[in-house]
């Protein structure tokens, strides 16, 4: 039922757009005075009304005509004396495939925004530990009812209808399959028993399927040995990325492309191994502060932290002359923007990824403190960095980057000794400045594999001296 003739004939013809038909009304009839019936037919119904006419360019015109004199029509009715209208199907074959591509409904904002946050988290915390099962619709509305009454900012309220409506608007919202859609063998040819209407009906079911995403990481790259040789991200991290929306998901497959090409002649403490390594580091702090799912990790925006993770490292001042570093302020957030990213995003990915660094935090670690409580994803790529500058790993990256800038023009390097004094100065204190739990627990494990190693080095370099 519907109130009035016009949000029948917009709600018929939105409905049937979305499944790749167009309606066009046929005729109205009044009763006094006023519209009592209304038939909508497919634009493809009926002839043109001058195929008697023998005139060349009339009989040319009914010869090119796309009309297929389609029988599908709708009824819409109103009683004398009432004013809703009644839709009904009269005809609902088709004679003819899809005439316009399926379209996505609009998409509106959620009128639970923070309800709809803990779902997802808790939606693709599900994801990781099912191997991309998909969650049913049933247990959507379950578990978003179970966030309803123990969110206190809906207690005492009346939850709202989580129905079938509210599930597909979720899931549009957030980037998920709108349907459930099973893997099958696809076949090459159509077999000859199918009807119009059940090839149609696979050809949109075909049309909503989400396409497989690509990896965050070219395949190309892999084989690229000054890019990162086969360094693969962990199942856990893609899985996380794939939940992005396909937009986010384009934008960081070419930013990773493009940081693997500007960091190529990088040495081996800054490549783009590197980048890769705090970029799963970093999802593995995210996944780990957020299970069990909490109030705070609606605080933290996946895409930001890894197109952060990704381009924390680009125009380090270590690697470029002093004569760019003004022109390098704003290179992050002009990368983004060059790659299709939106303002906000890129300014919010660039004020993370310039804070990431320690000497920047030993500079100003009050505007450090400010720009954490403003973007808390930097809290989880500053300590996924510097998980990476203590342990085995930091380790070998201390040295190799001492050994890569001896002799460097405009840099006097370091030696092995000089490096060791290095791990007094910055590395052990490393521990002291992490932002997250996960952070803190690791750090403490490669803050002891750092004090074994500076034992046996003292222990080593003893003997060698008597």
């Amino acid at each position: 039922m519907y109130n009035s003739r016009e949000e029948m004939i917009e709600s018929a013809k939105h409905f049937t757009k979305r499944h790749g038909y167009d309606l066009v009304i046929g005729h109205s009839t009044k009763k006094h005075g006023e519209f009592a019936r209304c038939w909508l037919m497919c634009e493809l119904g009926g002839e043109y009304r001058n195929r008697h006419h023998l005139q060349p360019g009339d009989r040319k015109r009914k010869r090119e005509s796309r009309k297929t004199n389609c029988p599908f029509k709708l009824l819409g009715s109103r009683k004398r004396h009432e004013t809703q209208w009644l839709l009904s199907v009269k005809d609902g074959r088709h004679n003819h495939d899809v005439i316009s591509k399926p379209g996505e409904e609009e998409i509106v904002d959620s009128d639970f925004p923070d309800l709809e946050d803990a779902l997802y988290r808790w939606h693709r915390e599900a994801l990781l530990q099912n191997n991309d099962a998909a969650v049913h619709g049933n247990t959507l509305k379950a578990k978003a009812l179970e966030f309803w009454h123990t969110m206190p900012q809906y207690q005492n309220l009346e939850p709202p209808d989580f129905g079938g409506d509210w599930v597909k608007a979720y899931r549009r919202r957030h980037g998920f399959p709108i349907k459930m859609v099973t893997k099958t063998q696809h076949k090459t040819s159509t077999p000859s028993n199918l009807t119009m209407s059940s090839v149609n009906a696979q050809r949109l079911m075909d049309a909503t399927q989400t396409p497989t995403p690509t990896p965050v990481v070219d395949p190309a790259l892999g084989n690229d040995t000054n890019a990162g040789s086969d360094f693969r991200l962990p199942p856990s991290a893609t899985r996380l990325i794939h939940a992005l929306p396909a937009a986010n998901q384009s934008l960081i497959n070419s930013i990773a492309s493009h940081v693997a090409t500007e960091m190529r002649y990088n040495d081996a403490s800054h490549d783009f191994l590197h980048v890769l390594r705090v970029l799963s580091l970093s999802l593995h702090i995210l996944a780990s502060e957020s299970s069990p799912p909490s109030s705070t990790i609606s605080n933290y925006d996946p895409t930001s932290i890894i197109l952060a993770a990704l381009l924390h490292d680009i125009a380090d001042r270590k690697y470029i002359p002093p004569s760019a570093t003004a022109s390098a302020e704003n290179v992050i957030a002009a990368t983004l923007l060059d790659h299709g990213s939106s303002d906000a995003l890129a300014l919010k990915v660039q004020m993370i990824a310039r804070n990431v660094s320690f000497s920047a935090e030993q500079a100003n670690p009050r505007m450090n403190r400010a720009v954490v409580g403003q973007h808390p994803e930097l809290a989880v790529v500053q300590d996924a960095d510097r998980l990476e500058a203590i342990g085995a790993v930091g380790i070998g990256r201390t040295f190799t980057y001492g050994g890569a800038k001896t002799g460097a023009v405009g840099h006097a390097g370091r030696g092995l000794q000089d490096t060791l004094v290095h791990f007094g100065e910055k590395l052990e204190r490393v521990e002291a400045l992490m932002k997250t739990d996960t952070g803190r627990r690791l750090a403490r494990e490669r803050t002891e594999r750092l004090a074994v190693f500076k034992q046996w080095w003292q222990e080593e370099t003893a003997l060698a001296s008597t």
